[in-house]
């Protein structure tokens, strides 16, 4: 039978929550609201996307500044470590961040986290050991929720429109490719300016300070970009969390206080559980029950009742699984090649803002073809078709990487016909990458009530930071075992680095064509 809502308005209410319009008028016309909403989503994306990739650059360098024993080849492990440490930090907070976002409202948690960002970078950017460099990314990534929350408000602002939701998403998640356009030129130009340009004419307190702190410049773009964005967020977003499930965040410092005792609470009880074989509690002492802890019961069930209410669909899981399978691989090949271009043994041999220059021209086609590739990929095959093609393209193409040394004549050189060949394939990779996400996030959305997205994508985002801070790790572990010349020769490397993508990539294509939606 017709809602009272369907009634009164003549449109339908899915199962998820959203609100379909049978006439598709929101489909036609955008209104200013749903305009700048996708303007402040835009650049809270492009900001989370700069404070991601900007550190690939200059990681490995940034290791050899603080730790001058290692070179170009022993560099891998470190750098690994050093970029899995934002990624560890997301993890640990992205589902406390995703519950956040379903209490406090979208727009409270996606203006606070950016504005945490800004102070994190600053840390990072004036590190000058490797322990506290580790240290301020981990807390780049513990203070980080911007992923998670982009996603959610970019379905719930569409409003139950199908092409609004695709555009929506699409441009969200695709200004990650202009991050990748302009993040590693930047980054790469300003990091260590005085070894770079010692041409410079720098003097005074700017020397001193670039030579204690050689990587701040890049972070300090980050910092203003992260206070540009928040400022942005707060003045033209919407609230999208219905104002009946709001709650306000100055009940903040209460509901902590009940979650500790809460834990306080579950932990004496558990302990009491565990002795209760040493004596039977009396009348009496069954009646002091209610001194423990008692406060945050609701929460913690609330906590509890979420979790696997999420977790028992069975299409949810299964798009979750691909989801971090995919983040692991995609990581890794971010990772691989700076190091596969700072190798001199089986490597290119190139300087930051060499790499940086690779990275930004690559850019450049993954902004250009980006948009235009999903519209017609999902248009014509619609989203679980666009879901293999992705998957396969966007880590095959990195496969042919190595090739590129064969257009190289001397290690160290830029040529124009190896950055034309490396920038193609990157920006291949990258535009089918991003078809792949896309593509997942629409479908992951469609799994869960509306009331529920906040919290899944908290759940989405905490997995793919674990797969994330793994990925880096593994792909530093396998660049310094195949360009140290121990167990694999050095000359040779690239081939075992790029083999071991190809096979990973498959496996998660063949994992994606299993995926079905919630109606079929």
């Amino acid at each position: 039978h017709p809602t009272k809502y369907q009634i009164m308005t003549g449109k339908e209410e899915t199962n998820t929550g959203d609100i379909r319009t049978e006439n598709h008028e929101e489909d036609q016309d955008d209104t200013p609201g749903f305009a700048m909403s996708l303007v402040a989503l835009c650049v809270g994306s492009f900001t989370n996307g700069y404070l991601t990739i900007s550190v690939f650059p200059y990681a490995g360098f940034l290791v050899m500044h603080t730790i001058p024993s290692t070179t170009e080849e022993s560099v891998g492990t470190l750098a690994g470590f050093l970029a899995s440490s934002f990624m560890v930090g997301r993890t640990l907070t992205a589902y406390s961040w995703g519950r956040a976002s379903d209490r406090y409202g979208r727009k409270f948690v996606l203006t606070l986290t950016l504005v945490l960002s800004a102070v994190c970078s600053l840390g990072f950017g004036m590190a000058t050991t490797f322990r506290s460099a580790m240290l301020w990314r981990f807390w780049q990534g513990v203070s980080n929720a911007i992923l998670g929350s982009t996603k959610t408000v970019a379905t719930e602002i569409s409003k139950g429109s199908e092409k609004k939701e695709h555009r929506a998403m699409g441009t969200v998640i695709g200004m990650r490719s202009f991050s990748y356009l302009f993040a590693p030129a930047i980054a790469g130009m300003l990091a260590e300016p005085l070894t770079q340009y010692p041409e410079w004419k720098i003097h005074g307190w700017c020397r001193s300070a670039l030579e204690v702190y050689p990587f701040i410049l890049p972070n300090l773009v980050a910092s203003i970009l992260c206070l540009i964005s928040a400022l942005v967020v707060a003045l033209h977003l919407p609230e999208t969390l219905p104002f009946n499930q709001l709650r306000s965040p100055s009940k903040i410092p209460i509901d902590a206080l009940n979650a500790v005792v809460g834990f306080v609470g579950s932990c004496l009880r558990t302990v009491q559980a565990r002795l209760s074989f040493c004596w039977q509690p009396s009348a009496s002492e069954s009646e002091r029950n209610f001194l423990l802890p008692t406060m945050a019961s609701k929460t913690d069930q609330s906590t509890k009742e979420t979790q696997p209410s999420i977790w028992s669909r069975r299409v949810t899981r299964q798009h979750l699984f691909v989801h971090w399978m995919y983040a692991f691989v995609s990581m890794a090949t971010d990772e691989i090649f700076p190091l596969f271009c700072m190798s001199k043994v089986g490597g290119l041999g190139l300087t930051e803002a060499s790499i940086g220059t690779v990275l930004s021209c690559a850019g450049i086609i993954f902004a250009a073809g980006q948009y235009v590739t999903l519209s017609m990929i999902l248009d014509r095959f619609g989203v679980y078709k666009s879901l293999v093609i992705g998957s396969f393209i966007g880590v095959q193409a990195f496969t042919l990487i190595p090739t590129s040394l064969l257009l190289q004549s001397e290690p160290g050189q830029v040529g124009i016909s190896m950055t034309t060949w490396l920038s193609l394939l990157i920006g291949i990779g990258k535009v089918f990458t991003s078809v792949y996400f896309i593509s997942l996030a629409i479908a992951l959305n469609k799994t869960v009530p509306t009331s529920q997205r906040g919290t899944m994508n908290g759940i989405a985002v905490f997995g793919g930071s674990l797969a994330r801070g793994l990925g880096p790790v593994f792909a530093g572990w396998l660049s310094t075992v195949a360009y140290s010349d121990v167990m694999f020769p050095a000359q040779y490397g690239s081939i075992l680095v790029y083999s071991s993508t190809c096979f990973f990539g498959i496996l998660v294509t063949w994992r994606v064509m299993g995926l079905k939606s919630e109606s079929e």
